[in-house]
C-alpha cells in the first residue's frame, strides 16, 4: 500500500497543485487546508478508479475516506478480503461443514 500512497501524492502535487506553491504531504489535510476544490477531487476519484481498476461507489464518496492522501491509500488500495463461500458451495461439500 506504500507505493500506491507515493504515487497517490505524486499525482497529487504533480498534476493538481502544480499552479500553486502548495505540496501535500501523506498527512496533509486536503480539504481542511484548501488544496482540494470540488473540481479537483473529481480528477483525484478518475486517478484512483484507474489505478484500482474498480469504480468507486457513491457511497464511498465521502470526507473522510479523501481527507489526507494516507486516507485515501488507506480506504482504496488497502487489500479487500476474498468473498465468503456461499452457503451453495457448502452444500455441495459436506466433508466441509
Amino acid at each position: 500500500m506504500i507505493a500506491e500512497a507515493l504515487a497517490l501524492l505524486d499525482f497529487v502535487n504533480a498534476e493538481l497543485l502544480r499552479a500553486t506553491p502548495h505540496r501535500a504531504r501523506l498527512d496533509t489535510p486536503l480539504f481542511d487546508d484548501g488544496l482540494i476544490d470540488s473540481l479537483k477531487i473529481l480528477r483525484l476519484i478518475a486517478f484512483v478508479e484507474t489505478r484500482t481498476g474498480r469504480s468507486i461507489p457513491d457511497e464511498e464518496i465521502v470526507m473522510a475516506n479523501f481527507r489526507t492522501v494516507r486516507t485515501v491509500a488507506a480506504h482504496f488500495f488497502a487489500p479487500q478480503a476474498p468473498p465468503a463461500p456461499s452457503r451453495a458451495c457448502e452444500m455441495e461439500n459436506p466433508a466441509n461443514g
